[in-house]
């Protein structure tokens, strides 16, 4: 047990991580010679990854702090279960794995990444970034704290989803299903997508976008607390502004055009 702060370079940190279990403070690696983190099972505060030699995060299970992997060759997260910080992987492996990872407490910024799916993870406390991603599903996720980016993504729906508590983003996807999906935090966004129903969303609390949807029926949904956004949208093409407000109260301007 090391319970400070620890940075490793270069042979030391081979040499420190054989036998090392855990570490109470701090953990920083950089440019080091070792391929694992061994026998590592518990860092407290933050783990700082820059490292191309890291391939495996050994039998990581706990990081309470901040995660940050940038320049690694790890292809997974492998046995880490949980970040009590925000988790950010940069530039990782070509179809990296989340692992066993289950539970982020903080903001999750896989934006840009080549990942494909989020494994077991089912909460993030704050929000999540998946913008540009080859992401498919959402898989166990249930929980997003804060703000959901989806944009050009290839989500079609949400399985086990039920609290976004910011702003939720799916823009320029093949979105078609809210699935399990009740709450919504703050402003939505459908811009360019074929979604056809809200199901079982009732309010928008900020901003609602339906530019170029395919959208005709407002369905469950009976309050947008800011703007209606309808450029484009099959639904300005079907029904008058007294329709619509006879279905949903809005709490800011109509958009047209």
């Amino acid at each position: 047990v090391y319970k400070g702060n620890l940075e490793l370079e270069g042979d030391l940190a081979e040499t420190v991580l054989t036998t090392l279990k855990r570490v109470e403070g701090n953990l920083t690696i950089r440019e080091s010679s070792t391929e694992s983190l061994g026998n590592l099972e518990y860092v407290g505060g933050n783990l700082y990854i820059w490292d191309p030699s890291i391939k495996s995060l050994g039998n990581l299970k706990y990081v309470g702090g901040d995660l940050t992997l940038a320049e690694t060759n790890c292809k997974s997260l492998g046995k880490l279960e949980y970040v009590g910080g925000n988790a950010h992987l940069r530039r990782v492996h070509d179809n990296f794995s989340l692992g066993n990872l289950k539970r982020v407490e903080g903001d999750l910024d896989l934006h840009e990444n080549l990942i494909k799916s989020l494994d077991k993870l089912e909460h993030v406390g704050g929000s999540l970034k998946l913008q540009w991603t080859r992401v498919k599903s959402l898989g166990k996720l249930k929980y997003v704290g804060d703000f959901l980016a989806l944009w050009k993504t290839r989500i079609e729906t949400f399985e086990n989803l039920k609290y976004v508590g910011g702003q939720l983003n799916v823009s320029s996807t093949p979105f078609k299903s809210f699935g399990k999906l009740k709450y919504i935090g703050a402003s939505l966004s459908l811009k360019d997508t074929p979604i056809k129903s809200f199901g079982n969303i009732e309010r928008v609390r900020g901003n609602l976008n339906l530019e170029s949807t395919q959208i005709e029926s407002f369905g469950n949904l009976k309050r947008v607390d800011r703007n209606l956004e309808l450029k484009d949208s099959k639904i300005s093409k079907i029904m008058s502004v007294d329709e619509i407000l006879s279905k949903v109260k809005v709490g800011g301007n109509i958009y047209f055009d």
